[in-house]
């Protein structure tokens, strides 16, 4: 039974290590966002994807996954990425570009800076 207690506490000590030095996701500057987030779209980058999204970090491989699937399956081709209203501190980033049936596409995901950090969020761009 010891041995049993010992083992859990050393799981439960590991997993807690693990959890508090998982990087916050985020990127230093809105520039390093708007191209680490081109990239991911462009190339289908997960792990891109998910270093610049504000999403559960047990559920961000999941579903930058999942996205960029769809991403692939509509034949989307990003054309643009751009930040605003101030590129410097934007609130709001415009995604573009053209799916291989011939139709266009855009879309705006809101922008977050928390601690220095900068992500995008699927949630809608409330301002």
């Amino acid at each position: 039974m010891l041995i049993v207690t010992a083992v859990g506490a050393a799981w439960v000590v590991l997993i807690t290590v693990l959890i508090a030095t998982q990087p916050s996701p985020g990127v230093a500057s809105p520039d390093e966002l708007r191209s680490t987030l081109a990239t991911a779209l462009r190339d289908g980058d997960q792990e891109a994807l998910e270093q610049v999204l504000d999403y559960p970090t047990s559920d961000a491989e999941d579903f930058a996954g999942a996205y960029l699937d769809r991403f692939r399956n509509a034949g989307a081709q990003v054309n643009d990425v751009r930040l605003g209203p101030d590129p410097g501190a934007p609130r709001l980033a415009t995604i573009s570009g053209e799916l291989a049936a011939g139709g266009r596409f855009s879309y705006t995901l809101a922008v977050q800076e928390s601690g220095g950090q900068w992500t995008v969020t699927f949630a809608p761009p409330l301002l």
